[in-house]
């Protein structure tokens, strides 16, 4: 279990970390919400504070955190609390969650040359 929550706080981690330097590199005002054209055709419909870029990251702590609550629940209902290897349902939690992160550092790089 240990292996699994370092696993999902390290990919968070990671895209605090992207975001901090995103948010430097930002100007003031970024992309907030693009029409629905297409990366070629992409209208901004909206703009605002760079502080913005840290919607991400902390939408997927929220998300990492209920992942390991989830996988908490399971083992101790299995009975595996005490197994120090990773799962194959905790590994698919651990691609989601680096999906997901991949997806929202490729968003935020949009937003802030946009």
């Amino acid at each position: 279990m240990k292996k699994f929550q370092l696993a999902i706080r390290t990919t968070y981690l990671i895209v605090f970390i992207v975001s901090f330097i995103l948010f430097l590199l930002a100007p003031t005002t970024i992309a907030l919400h693009f029409n629905g054209f297409g990366l070629n055709g992409a209208l901004v419909n909206s703009r605002g504070n760079r502080i913005a870029l840290f919607f991400n990251p902390i939408l997927l702590l929220v998300l990492g955190e209920l992942f390991i609550g989830i996988e908490k629940f399971t083992r101790k209902r299995q009975g595996t609390s005490d197994l120090p290897l990773i799962t194959f349902p905790e590994w698919s939690f651990i691609a989601g969650t680096a999906f997901i992160s991949i997806v929202m550092v490729v968003l935020m790089w949009q937003q802030i040359h946009n």
